[in-house]
């Protein structure tokens, strides 16, 4: 279908709002896309029934402006109409969908705005006719006039019934053309007197004014905001293609393949300093030789003089939840100089419990005093396959080379930090309520305000970046909010639960105190953990990743190993949730670290101080010295446009008061 894009969004949307899944689903866009592709799987039980999904209401915009001729050569009404017809063939006939238009009556000019600020038209009313039976109203749209955005929200909502979950669907090309009142305060009120009223939006060819309107409509009810551009889809197609169906997790774009035989034949990689790691995906070869027996997989890894070798690897997961048995590994990991000797300080296995559903991370480090010599290691992945798991497995993998430093900063940097206990977890008080889209890895996760709420469906895992700065710890409490409970699903819906892990910015898993699980049969009822050690570098020898500040990633997975399986084609109800973190404790200094090149590596010298370090730094990527003097403009830039932006929010709200 050459019109994609609009589609996708919609067709996601109407599912966030329940036709399909039963309650709205905010994931990634790359999700989006996948669902847009993908038919609603049957016959599974978690999957929503038509008739117990929240009543929606979509609105197509057929103002004047749909008539541009910007969609390859094609109008965006002829765009829309073609998404939405390849949507209604796929939405369940017994679907509780109605449609409503705007803007066909009249034209765009000044004689005709009262009129075209009136003009809204309902084709159908949610269950009063099937989907596919509307195909035809949408071709006989023909786009004319005005775009009353906020009247056709309120009588969009006056069609859903006035109890129970209900959702509108808004597409649109432009902004609302018949305030006042401000669209965004329409959609306040109607949050306010329909507490469970969700309103998606999606920006069809949109500019910045249009997506900041719509957003905040979005966002007043608790809704999503998506772009739809057709002809962008089409130009990307094969970066669309690339990407990994449902919410799958995206490995780094650098690839290596481990050897299975500890030979000349051994890539080689280099490890990265603390500011810029090493980032690639270790592949193993397709070919598996003993379904049961370890099988060893090969990297070298050259390190810089001096510094202690770290590699952290997750395994990539299969998205969905396992039944009984459906498979796992187990990873253990080694590491050797040139001449033969073991040089493990730490290692962390990976053990996947039999199932692969859920990212599992494991790392090693060098012991510094083990009488290992030269710059270069053996690196060993051991895998173990068991339950017929016969896939290839992927290593999403971080190596770093951290240096000896006499310099640490704050003193507390020099000696390990306690062990903190269960107790000294303190309630973490909720500020406001945004609505975020998790990243599906840590590179793509987005950094999160102190309170946040998501979505969440079984089998995925979902990424945030949280701060931590050296000697501070953090607390975090989650509250489910919304269950995603399906009629007759009782026994599935109570072994559902969240399991939660975090990162540090080297990607090692850092110890956790407190519910480091929870059941989502739990509503309201907040689940406390932390970490167990505040950041100090002095960890850096020992078995605690606690040993680097920076952006930290959470890790929040819906997992459910009972019941009938499901993988990223499955569309399933979502399980709203609220995470409130803070960090614990005064940051104090931390250490610089050096940056340094190794033989063949174009890379200046610099140096970085890892609470500022990037936390997707590309492997062995040219890095270039920024000067004192353009990093003080650059600060005094950013300072001057917050200010400004403060200053004109300021002036909006004292103008918005005094009308």
């Amino acid at each position: 279908m050459k019109y994609r894009a609009l589609a996708k969004a919609i067709a996601h949307l109407v599912v966030c709002a329940g036709l399909i899944g039963g309650s709205f689903l905010a994931v990634p866009h790359v999700a989006l896309q996948a669902m847009a592709q993908t038919k609603p799987t049957q016959g599974t039980q978690h999957v929503a029934q038509a008739d117990g999904n929240a009543p929606t209401m979509v609105i197509l915009d057929a103002s004047g402006s749909m008539l541009a001729q910007d969609v390859d050569g094609k109008t965006r009404m002829a765009a829309a109409k073609e998404a939405l017809t390849g949507f209604l063939n796929d939405v369940p006939d017994n679907a509780p969908l109605g449609l409503m238009t705007y803007g066909t009556k009249t034209g765009s000019s000044d004689a005709e705005k009262a009129a075209g600020c009136k003009d809204v038209t309902l084709l159908s009313a949610p269950g009063q006719r099937t989907a596919k039976s509307l195909v035809g109203d949408i071709q006989g749209i023909t786009p004319r006039g005005y775009t009353p955005i906020g009247l056709s929200i309120q009588q969009a909502v006056q069609q859903l019934p006035k109890q129970g979950p209900k959702s509108v669907v808004l597409v649109s090309d432009g902004i609302e053309t018949c305030a006042p009142p401000p669209v965004c305060d329409i959609a306040y009120e109607l949050k306010w007197e329909h507490p469970n009223l969700l309103i998606h939006t999606v920006g069809f060819k949109v500019d910045d004014a249009a997506r900041t309107e719509l957003s905040c409509v979005a966002q007043a009810t608790g809704g999503t905001y998506t772009d739809a551009d057709s002809a962008e889809a089409l130009r990307s197609t094969l970066t669309t293609v690339t990407l990994r169906t449902g919410q799958g997790y995206q490995l780094p774009a650098k690839r290596v393949k481990a050897s299975a035989n500890s030979d000349d034949k051994v890539p080689t990689v280099n490890a990265g300093p603390v500011g810029r790691p090493t980032r690639l995906t270790v592949e193993t070869p397709a070919e598996i030789k003993d379904e049961i027996a370890a099988e060893d997989y090969y990297v070298k890894v050259r390190v810089l003089e001096g510094h202690q070798l770290h590699v952290a690897y997750t395994a990539k997961h299969q998205v969905g939840s396992g039944g009984l048995l459906p498979g796992g590994i187990e990873v253990d990991t080694k590491v050797q100089d040139s001449k033969g000797h073991q040089c493990t300080a730490y290692v962390k296995h990976i053990d996947s419990n039999n199932h692969m559903n859920i990212p599992r991370s494991g790392e090693i480090i060098v012991n510094r005093n083990s009488g290992c010599t030269g710059e270069e290691y053996l690196l060993d992945f051991s895998v173990e396959r068991n339950f017929g798991f016969k896939s290839p497995v992927e290593f999403d993998t971080t190596i770093v080379a951290v240096p000896q430093l006499s310099d640490v900063g704050d003193p507390a940097n020099k000696a390990q930090s306690p062990v903190r206990k269960d107790t000294d977890l303190a309630a973490v008080p909720a500020v406001g309520q945004q609505l975020v889209t998790p990243g599906t890895e840590p590179d793509s996760a987005p950094n999160v305000p102190p309170t946040f709420r998501s979505e969440i469906v079984i089998g995925e895992t979902q990424y945030v970046k949280i701060p931590a700065g050296w000697g501070q710890n953090l607390n975090f409490e989650l509250s489910v909010v919304d269950e995603g409970r399906v009629d007759g699903q009782l026994f599935e819906d109570a072994v559902k639960e969240f399991e939660f892990a975090l990162l540090n910015p080297a990607r090692e898993s850092v110890d956790l105190i407190g519910a480091t699980t929870s059941d989502v049969t739990d509503v309201n009822k907040p689940v406390r953990f932390g970490t167990a050690r505040a950041v100090s570098f002095a960890n850096a020898d020992q078995p605690n990743p606690a040993w680097l500040a920076g952006d930290h990633y959470l890790a929040v997975t819906l997992a459910r190993n009972i019941g009938d399986n499901t993988d990223e084609k499955t569309l399933s109800v979502p399980v709203r949730y609220q995470i409130a973190f803070a960090p614990v404790g005064v940051a104090v200094a931390g250490p610089i670290f050096p940056d340094f090149k190794l033989p063949g590596e174009s890379v200046s010298t610099s140096t970085t101080s890892a609470s500022s370090a990037p936390s997707n730094a590309a492997a062995n990527a040219d890095v270039s010295s920024t000067s004192a003097t353009t990093r003080l403009a650059i600060g005094v830039a950013v300072v001057g446009i917050v200010v400004l932006l403060a200053a004109v929010l300021v002036v909006t709200t004292v103008i918005r008061r005094r009308r």
